[in-house]
């Protein structure tokens, strides 16, 4: 466990070092205030500005921003040589473990320091929330996740939970390009597969008539999209379903990937016996 956490504090450092890391926190950042130009005005609430911006078709584009400092992990490793020397160190599932929750870490860090900043930046000019009267119209008509929150005057949970919860989506994304990067040991290949993986995911979906909570859009939708389905038929129901939905989400993919992972780098590396 100890070389598991030394190996991805090690790559979660590396990464907060590297000029790629924060050159995608500030291309993230311009891409949400270039997704806002034609809805955004002085006076505006931020919790709309941040909606909109979270709603907008650059989502394949922030997906790929936040591949690029941390899909390519394996790849890299592979590479450039340094695949044995940390697999033998941190043992077979460990290095598994470690390589596939760096990359989600560091994606997840991206997401959620641009979206603090852009947020922080906002403040300045525009309240962080409405009155309770327009928020209320807004959040209904809008269905948006985590709304209620603003409703209960929660202002800081709202934000944290709407951060983490897009964060999540880019770090899952993320990490099944890492994955598909130990078969396709490109890290080119591995930076732009979450752009093809989030329409590989629609097709399949849609072609074994899958449960619609199963498609990652829906599972971290701003829409409040996990409460509609599973809310029942009375119209009872809990907030705490969209809240936790993400999450919940987020776990059982990072559970499969790892999974997935070590089985085919264990198998990569025995198939490649001249590593030894």
């Amino acid at each position: 466990m100890k070389r598991v956490l030394s190996a991805i504090t090690i790559n979660v450092s590396e990464a907060l070092r590297s000029a790629r890391f924060w050159g995608m926190v500030v291309l993230y950042v311009l891409l949400l205030i270039y997704s806002v130009r034609y809805t955004f005005y002085i006076g505006q609430p931020v919790s709309y500005t941040l909606t909109d911006a979270l709603m907008a078709d650059t989502e394949s584009f922030l997906l790929l921003i936040c591949a690029v400092p941390s899909a390519a992990l394996f790849a890299e490793d592979w590479c450039s040589g340094r695949f044995l020397f940390s697999y033998l160190r941190t043992k077979k599932l460990g290095y598994a473990v470690s390589t596939m929750l760096s990359t989600f870490i560091i994606s997840v860090l991206v997401s959620v320091i641009a979206l603090s900043l852009f947020i922080f930046g906002l403040s300045f000019i525009n309240p962080l929330v409405g009155d309770i009267e327009s928020e209320s119209y807004f959040i209904r008509t809008m269905m948006t996740t985590n709304g209620e929150l603003l409703l209960k005057g929660h202002i800081f949970p709202f934000y944290l939970l709407t951060i983490l919860s897009f964060s999540c989506y880019m770090g899952t994304m993320s990490a099944f390009a890492a994955l598909v990067s130990v078969g396709l040991t490109n890290p080119y290949t591995a930076m732009v597969s979450p752009i093809v993986l989030i329409e590989l995911f629609q097709i399949i979906i849609g072609l074994f008539h899958l449960p619609a909570l199963v498609d990652p859009r829906i599972a971290f939708s701003m829409m409040n999209v996990p409460y509609q389905i599973l809310v029942d038929e009375s119209g009872r129901g809990s907030s705490v379903i969209s809240t936790l939905y993400p999450f919940i989400y987020t776990f059982v993919c990072l559970v499969i990937i790892i999974f997935l992972a070590f089985v085919l780098i264990e198998r990569k590396y025995a198939v490649n016996s001249d590593l030894r």
